[in-house]
C-alpha cells in the first residue's frame, strides 16, 4: 500500500476533464500517502512539469517556477491560466454554433427551385 502511493505519486499525470485543482489533491493525497513523502521541490515540479503545454507556459511566462515559487502562487497563476484556457474554448464554441446558426438562416432562405 505505501509503495503503491509512490509509484502513484511517479505516474500521476493531469487529466483534462478534471483540471488542474484536482491533479493537485490527488498529488497531495498519495504523498501524504507514501512513508517517506516527497519534499517541497519534488512536489512543486512534479505539479509543474505535468501541466498541460498551455498553462506550463503561461507559468514560465509569468516566471513561476518550482525553484521559486511558494505553492499558492504555482496554483494561484495555474488556475488564472486554466480560466484563460476555458474562456477561450468557450468563446470559440460560441462563435462557431453562431456561425452555424448563421449558415442555416442562409439556406433557409434561399428560394428552391421546383421542377415538375
Amino acid at each position: 500500500m505505501l509503495t503503491e502511493a509512490s509509484e502513484k505519486f511517479g505516474k500521476a499525470q493531469y487529466i483534462e476533464g478534471e483540471g488542474i485543482m484536482a491533479f493537485y489533491y490527488r498529488l497531495t493525497r498519495y504523498a501524504e500517502q507514501m512513508v517517506r513523502p516527497a519534499n517541497r521541490y519534488t512536489f512543486k515540479k512534479h505539479y509543474i512539469m505535468h501541466l498541460p503545454k498551455g498553462i506550463f507556459n503561461y507559468l514560465l511566462s509569468k516566471e513561476v517556477t518550482a525553484e521559486h515559487s511558494r505553492m499558492e502562487s504555482i496554483l494561484h497563476h495555474a488556475r488564472k491560466a486554466e480560466e484563460g484556457i476555458n474562456q477561450t474554448v468557450m468563446w470559440y464554441d460560441t462563435r462557431r454554433t453562431m456561425r452555424a446558426e448563421r449558415l442555416t438562416q442562409r439556406t433557409e432562405n434561399i428560394p428552391r427551385k421546383y421542377t415538375n
